[in-house]
C-alpha cells in the first residue's frame, strides 16, 4: 500500500534537504542552498501549495504545544520496547500467527552480468548499517514484547535455477509468490528473507521478502537506493557514499514512548475521541455475508486515469487550493457513499510519518494510520465537499502523531474480529510514483526491468489483503495517474470490483468536468450499464382491448360454457353458470342505483359466492371492497366508513359480525341469502348488462396496513388486473382445463391474481374453504380430491405443508414473504417453484422467476431472487436522490407501467409521497415508491433485501434482521425465527423469537450462540432469544411484528449479572483478569472487552494463562471466548477428554 506523504512530512523532507518554507504577507517563500530545489520539487511544493500555506498558519498558531525532544540513541544494555506500531503487528500476528497479509515480497530484476559475491556483500552490510533488519520481537514474561537487536550476520544467497523451465519468467514469478506465502515466526526471526533466482545467463531476481513490523514503503526507497550504492561500490572497488545514521530504529521506538505519554498523548487522543466519537461502520454490498473471522485472501486490479480526465482534476485541486490527495480522496468518499446509502463515511490513510530529520533516511516501520471521517451529508457541490475533507485532513495532519493503535483503545472500540477497527476501507496516493495495487514497485539498482505480476484471465492478481478495500493512486512518470484496487475476496467477486472502478472512472470524469455539481447529481453508470437497465425491464406482452377481466371470463364462457369454473366445499360452477349468476347479480346492483366507480363493499364467506359477486360488481361498472368476515368488527366497520362505499354484499351471517352502527344509513345492504333478494335475482335477465368498462376505472379498493394504526385502501385499476392476468399466466401456467388453488383471503390481493390469471385464461379455481385454510392436512386432502396442478401460496404455508401429501401439484407460485433457501430447495426439487414480488399497490405481483436447486452445501444457499419484471412492467432501484444504482449495490425499489394503482384512496398527501413521477423515463410516468430495499443481480434478477424501515442500527452497526432470520432457520431445531432491535442507545440489543422444530424446545441457547457465531459476526449475534409456540400473524398471513412479545425478562444469559466462579480454574481466570484489569470482581458471564480490556492487555492475560495452566492456547481464543466461563471451558478440554468429561480441575487442601 502506498503511503501518503502529508504537508507536514513534505516540509520535514524539505528542511531535511536545507530548504526553509516561510510565510511573508500570507505569500509562501523558500529559502534554499544552490542547486537543492528540483524541478521535481518544485512541483512537489507547486502541488501542496495551499495545504503548506494552511499547514504553516496552524504552526505559527500552535507555537506554545510542547515541543518534541530530539531523538537520542537509547542503551542497549536494557529491554527495548516495541514502537506502538510495531505492537500493533505483533499483536495481530499473536491473533493469526499463519498470516502473511503483513509479508512485503519485494523481487529486484537484473538484466546483465550479476557479481553474486557484491550483491551479498552488499546486503551484509545493510543488515549492519540497520539494525532494525536483525530485529526479532519477542515476549517477555509478562506477555510485553520487546525488541532483541542480533548481531550482523553472514549473508548465503541461495541461488535457484529456473533457466530449465518452459517458463523461466513465470517460474521465478511462481516462486516469488510462494515465498511471499510463508509465514514469519517474529519471535525467531529473521524477519527478512533473500534468495538469487536465475531465469537465465543475463537474468536474475534478488527475491527479497520481508514483514512490515521491520518495514515499510519509505523503507523500500532506501533500501533500494542503499543496495544499489553498495553493490556498485563492491563490484567497483571503491568505498560506498552512504552518511553516517544518527540514530536506529530502537532509539525512535524509545523515544516515542517516552514522548508519547501523558499530557502530550492526552491533547492529541481528545482531538480523535471528539473527531471519531459515533463513527458509523461503513456497510458496503457483499457478495457474500461477512465472515465471523476476517479473512486475508483477496486480490487486486489496476487501472489509468484518462490524461484529459487527470488534467481536469489538478484544475480542480488547484482553484480549491487542496492538494491531490484530498481531490482523489473526495471523489472515493463520494463513491462509497453512493455504494452504502450512508453520508457519514471512514477511511484509513496511511501516512509515511517522517516528520523528522533523524529517521528519514532509516529503514524501519514508521507509517502511521489517520483515520479521516467525511461529512456527505446536505447534498453539497463536489467542491464544497473538497472542502469539507481539506479541513478534516489537515487537522488530522496536524494530529498525526498519536499512533494509530493508541486511537482503537482510547475509543474503547468494540472487538470484532469480522473487520478491522474503525474502518474498513484504506485510500492512498503517492506523488511522483506509480501506484500498483499489490505496492510491489521495488526497482533493481541495475536495469530496473520487471514483469507483470501473474493475473487470473480477468486481470485480477491474487494478493493477502488487509481491508476490505484498498484503493492507491500514483503519479506515473509522464503526470498521468495510475490506480490499484486491492479487495477480499471473501467479501467481493472480481465482477463486482471492475463495476466499481468503472463507476469511479466515470465519477472523476464527471468531476473532472464540472465540480459545482451537486453529489446526487454526478453520474455512476456508463451508458452501457443504463443500456442494460433498460434491458431488464424490456419484457413485453400484447393485452387484449378490453375494459377488464370480466370480459376475458365472458369470452371464455362463450367458447367453453360447460367447462368447469369454480370448486368449492363439493359444489361446482361451469363458466355458463358462473357467467349468467355474475350477470344477474349486476344487473341488480344497477337496478338499485350501482353507478360508475361506486365502491361494493362484499363481506362474504369464502366460496363460490364472493367470486360470483366480485365478477358482477366490475360488470356493473363499480369497484370492490373485499371485507373478510374473520376480520375483527372494528376493522370492518373502519373500512366500510373509510371507504365510502355506497353499497354492501353480504349474507345476514356477516352483516351480524358488524358493530352497531358501523353501517352508515346511506349504504345499500343487500343480503344475497335473504328470499327477497333471492327472488329479485332469479327473475333477472342472465345476459350481459352491456355496460362499457374503462380500463382506467377502479376495479378495487383493497386495505393494508397502515403506519398510523389504521389500515389504508389501496384502488387499483382495471388495466392493471388485465395486465396481470397476460403476465402471470406462463408463471402459474394456466391453461384451459387447469385446476388452480385458492387459497388467500379475499381480502388479501393475491386472491386477484388467482381469479384473474386463472379465470382468464379457461382454467378451474379451486377455492379452499376456511376449515381446509386453517389445517394442513385438510387442506392438502382438498388439493388431492380437486386434482389441484398449480397454487399460489405463500412460504409459510409450504413450511407446514407435507410435500409428499401434494405430489399432483406441478407449479408452485409463492409470494408475499420472504421465501428461505431451505424451503426453496425442499419445494424445487420436487416441482416448478416460482418465487415472486409485488406489493399491493403495483396489483399483487411485479417480479417472478423459477427457481432451481443450487449445488454444493445446503447450509451455503443463497437467499432465493425475487426475479425479473413480468411483462409490461418496469422495476427501478434507485438511491435517495432517485438515481439508479449500480449493479449489486442496494436501492429502494420503485415499480411502474400498467399495474401502478391509482393510489390510496381517499389520502391524496400518502399518495403524492408513495407515487412519484418517473425521473429516468422522465415522460410523466409514475412509479410506486415501495419502502423495499432490494439490488440486481448481474444476470438481471433482482434480489430483495428487506424494508427499509427495518434494517436496523446497533452499536454503530446497520443490520438487516433478514439476515440473521436465515442463519437461524438453517438450524435443524428451528422452524421459523424473527430478528428485532430492542431498546436505545448503548441498551439497543437484537432479540430472536424462535419457533422450536420439534416438542422438545429451542435448541441450548450457548449451542445456538455458538452456531451464529460461526456463521455470521459477532455483532450479529442475538443477546436475547425469546421462544414461542408460533410467529404472530396478521389476517393477510404475513409477520405481525407489533404483536411479537416483549422481551423484557426474557434474557437467557445473566447479561449484567454477576455470577461468582464455579471452580478451580474459573476462580484463577478471575483472579488474573481482576489483576490486569484493576476491578474489584469479575463474574463468570462477564466480557472481557466489556470491563475495559484491550489487545495488550489480551497478550498478558493469555501469557498468565499459559504459565499458569501450562496449556498452548492461541490469542484468538480469548476473542472467540471473552468469558471466564467460555474460556475455562477451553483450559479444561484437555482434562476433560482425559478425564471422560468431568468438568473443571479440583483444588486441594496440601
Amino acid at each position: 500500500m502506498q503511503v501518503t506523504v502529508s504537508p507536514s512530512e513534505l516540509l520535514g523532507d524539505l528542511e531535511g534537504r536545507g530548504v526553509r518554507l516561510y510565510l511573508a504577507e500570507d505569500q509562501l517563500r523558500a529559502l534554499a542552498p544552490r542547486n537543492v530545489l528540483t524541478e521535481e520539487l518544485r512541483q512537489r511544493i507547486r502541488d501542496s501549495r495551499e495545504a503548506l500555506i494552511e499547514l504553516l498558519r496552524r504552526r505559527a498558531s500552535q507555537a506554545d504545544l510542547m515541543t518534541a525532544p530530539p531523538i537520542r540513541v537509547a542503551g542497549r544494555d536494557g529491554v527495548l520496547p516495541l514502537s506502538f506500531a510495531q505492537q500493533r503487528l505483533w499483536f495481530l500476528a499473536q491473533l493469526d500467527p499463519d498470516s502473511v497479509e503483513y509479508n512485503m515480497p519485494m523481487p529486484v530484476w537484473w538484466e546483465g552480468d550479476l557479481d553474486r559475491s557484491a550483491l551479498a556483500r552488499a546486503l551484509e552490510t545493510l543488515l549492519e548499517r540497520h539494525e532494525v533488519l536483525r530485529t526479532r520481537l519477542v515476549e517477555g514474561p509478562d506477555g510485553v514484547a520487546c525488541q532483541v537487536i542480533d548481531p550482523p550476520p553472514r549473508v548465503e544467497l541461495p541461488v535457484v535455477d529456473v533457466s530449465a523451465e518452459p517458463d523461466p519468467t513465470a517460474a521465478a514469478q511462481a516462486l516469488i509468490a510462494q515465498d511471499g506465502a510463508v509465514p514469519f515466526d517474529l519471535a525467531t526471526g529473521p524477519l527478512i528473507r533473500a534468495r538469487l533466482i536465475r531465469v537465465n545467463d543475463r537474468e536474475h531476481v534478488l527475491a527479497l521478502c520481508v514483514h512490515h513490523v521491520v518495514f515499510d514503503e519509505w523503507s523500500s526507497g532506501i533500501f533500494r537506493r542503499e543496495l544499489g550504492e553498495l553493490y556498485d561500490a563492491y563490484r567497483t572497488g571503491r568505498p560506498p557514499r552512504l552518511p553516517e545514521l544518527p540514530v536506529q530504529y530502537a532509539d525512535f521506538a524509545v523515544w516515542q514512548r517516552e514522548w508519547l505519554t501523558g499530557e502530550v498523548l492526552e491533547r492529541q487522543l481528545e482531538y480523535w475521541r471528539k473527531t471519531l466519537a459515533g463513527a458509523p461502520v461503513l456497510e458496503l454490498p457483499t457478495d457474500r455475508p461477512r465472515p465471523p473471522v476476517r479473512s486475508s485472501a483477496g486480490a487486486s486490479v489496476e487501472f489509468e486515469v484518462p490524461e484529459r480526465v487527470v488534467e481536469g482534476l489538478r484544475a480542480v485541486t488547484r482553484t480549491a487550493g487542496a492538494s491531490m490527495f484530498m481531490t482523489l480522496f473526495s471523489a472515493f468518499a463520494v463513491l462509497l457513499s453512493r455504494y452504502s446509502g450512508q453520508d457519514d463515511v471512514v477511511i484509513g490513510t496511511p501516512i509515511a510519518n517522517r516528520n523528522r530529520a533523524e529517521i528519514e533516511g532509516l529503514i524501519g516501520f514508521f507509517v502511521n494510520t489517520l483515520v479521516l471521517r467525511t461529512d456527505l451529508s446536505g447534498d453539497p457541490t463536489f467542491a464544497e465537499l473538497l472542502g469539507r475533507v481539506r479541513e478534516v485532513a489537515l487537522s488530522a495532519y496536524a494530529h498525526q502523531d498519536v499512533p494509530f493503535e493508541s486511537v482503537v483503545d482510547a475509543l474503547g472500540v468494540k472487538r470484532d474480529r469480522s473487520r478491522t477497527p474503525l474502518f474498513q476501507v484504506m485510500f492512498s496516493y503517492a506523488q511522483g510514483g506509480g501506484a500498483r495495487a499489490d505496492a510491489e514497485g521495488p526497482v533493481g539498482p541495475v536495469a530496473p526491468a520487471r514483469p507483470t505480476p501473474a493475473e487470473g484471465g480477468d486481470g485480477h492478481a491474487p494478493k493477502p489483503v488487509k481491508f476490505d478495500l484498498a484503493l492507491a493512486f500514483g503519479e506515473t512518470g509522464g503526470g498521468g495517474l495510475a490506480g490499484g484496487l486491492q479487495y477480499a475476496t471473501s467479501l467481493f467477486d472480481a465482477d463486482r470490483i471492475d463495476r466499481l472502478v468503472r463507476h469511479l472512472l466515470v465519477l472523476l470524469e464527471a468531476i473532472a468536468a464540472n465540480p459545482h455539481r451537486r453529489l446526487s447529481q454526478l453520474p455512476l453508470l456508463t451508458a452501457e450499464e443504463l443500456a442494460e437497465l433498460d434491458r431488464w425491464n424490456s419484457a413485453t406482452a400484447e393485452v387484449p382491448a378490453v375494459g377488464g377481466v370480466h370480459e376475458l371470463v365472458a369470452a371464455q364462457a362463450a367458447a367453453r360454457p360447460d367447462a368447469v369454473a369454480l370448486r368449492s366445499a363439493g359444489v361446482w360452477l361451469s363458466y355458463a353458470e358462473l357467467e349468467a349468476r355474475a350477470n344477474r347479480l349486476a344487473r341488480y346492483l344497477r337496478q338499485v342505483g350501482a353507478a360508475r366507480e361506486d365502491l361494493v363493499g362484499l363481506c362474504l364467506p369464502r366460496g363460490i359466492d364472493m367470486v360470483v359477486a366480485v365478477l358482477a360488481v366490475w360488470k356493473a361498472g363499480g369497484a370492490y371492497v373485499p371485507m373478510d368476515p374473520q376480520y375483527p368488527a372494528d376493522r370492518l366497520g373502519y373500512m366500510l366508513t373509510d371507504s365510502g362505499a355506497r353499497f354492501l354484499v353480504a349474507t345476514a351471517e356477516t352483516v351480524r359480525t358488524l358493530p352497531a352502527g358501523a353501517v352508515p344509513a346511506e349504504v345499500r345492504v343487500l343480503v344475497l341469502d335473504d328470499a327477497e333478494v333471492r327472488s329479485a335475482l332469479a327473475e333477472l335477465p342472465a345476459d350481459p348488462v352491456g355496460l362499457t368498462v374503462s380500463p382506467d376505472q377502479a376495479a378495487y379498493v383493497i386495505y393494508t396496513s397502515g403506519s398510523t394504526g389504521r389500515p389504508k385502501g389501496v384502488q387499483v385499476s382495471h388495466r392493471g388486473v388485465v395486465n396481470l392476468a397476460v403476465a402471470m399466466q406462463p408463471v402459474l401456467g394456466v391453461t384451459a382445463g387447469t385446476v388452480a388453488l385458492q387459497f388467500a383471503s379475499f381480502s388479501f390481493d393475491a386472491a386477484v391474481l388467482d381469479m384473474a390469471v386463472v379465470l382468464a385464461n379457461g382454467g378451474t379455481l379451486a377455492i379452499a374453504t376456511a376449515a381446509e385454510q386453517a389445517e394442513p392436512g385438510a387442506l392438502a386432502a382438498m388439493i388431492a380430491d380437486n386434482g389441484v396442478q398449480t397454487a399460489s401460496v405463500v412460504p409459510s404455508l409450504l413450511a407446514v405443508l407435507d410435500p409428499d401429501q401434494v405430489p399432483g401439484v406441478r407449479n408452485w407460485v409463492v409470494g408475499a414473504e420472504r421465501l428461505s433457501a431451505g424451503l426453496a430447495r425442499t419445494w424445487a426439487s420436487r416441482a416448478r417453484l416460482c418465487n415472486t414480488y409485488g406489493p399491493t399497490e403495483a396489483t399483487v405481483i411485479t417480479t417472478a422467476v423459477p427457481l432451481t436447486v443450487p449445488d454444493g452445501d445446503p447450509e451455503q444457499d443463497p437467499l432465493p431472487p425475487i426475479g425479473a419484471p413480468i411483462a409490461n412492467t418496469t422495476v427501478r432501484v434507485l438511491d435517495r436522490s432517485l438515481r439508479p444504482v449500480p449493479v449489486g449495490v442496494t436501492g429502494e425499489i420503485y415499480i411502474g407501467g400498467p399495474g401502478v394503482a391509482r393510489g390510496y384512496h381517499r389520502r391524496p398527501a400518502l399518495t403524492a409521497r408513495h407515487f412519484v413521477p418517473d425521473p429516468v423515463a422522465a415522460d410523466g410516468s409514475r412509479l410506486y415508491r415501495s419502502g423495499d430495499l432490494g439490488r440486481w443481480r448481474a444476470d438481471g434478477q433482482l434480489e430483495f433485501l428487506g424494508r427499509a424501515d427495518n434494517q436496523v442500527k446497533v452499536r454503530g452497526f446497520r443490520i438487516e434482521p433478514g439476515e440473521i432470520e436465515h442463519v437461524l432457520r438453517t438450524h435443524p431445531g428451528i422452524a421459523a425465527a424473527v430478528v428485532i432491535a430492542d431498546g436505545e442507545g448503548e441498551d439497543r440489543r437484537l432479540v430472536g423469537y424462535l419457533v422450536p422444530a420439534g416438542t422438545d424446545g429451542p435448541p441450548p441457547i450457548a449451542e445456538l450462540r455458538d452456531f451464529l457465531r460461526e456463521r455470521l459476526p459477532e455483532f450479529m449475534v442475538p443477546a436475547v432469544f425469546v421462544p414461542l409456540d408460533a410467529l404472530p400473524l396478521g389476517p393477510n398471513g404475513k409477520l405481525d411484528r407489533a404483536a411479537l412479545p416483549v422481551p423484557d425478562g426474557a434474557r437467557l444469559g445473566p447479561v449484567g449479572v454477576y455470577e461468582a466462579p464455579r471452580n478451580a480454574t474459573e476462580e484463577l481466570l478471575a483472579g488474573i483478569w481482576a489483576e490486569l484489569l484493576k476491578v474489584e470482581r469479575v463474574g463468570v458471564h462477564d466480557n472481557f472487552f466489556d470491563l475495559g480490556g484491550h489487545s495488550l492487555l489480551a497478550t498478558q492475560v493469555m501469557s498468565r494463562v499459559r504459565a499458569i495452566f501450562d496449556v498452548e492456547i492461541p490469542l484468538a481464543t480469548l476473542f472467540d471466548h471473552p468469558t471466564i466461563a467460555g474460556l475455562a471451558k477451553v483450559i479444561n478440554q484437555p482434562v476433560l477428554e482425559a478425564s471422560g468429561g468431568q468438568e473443571g480441575l479440583e483444588e486441594f487442601q496440601l
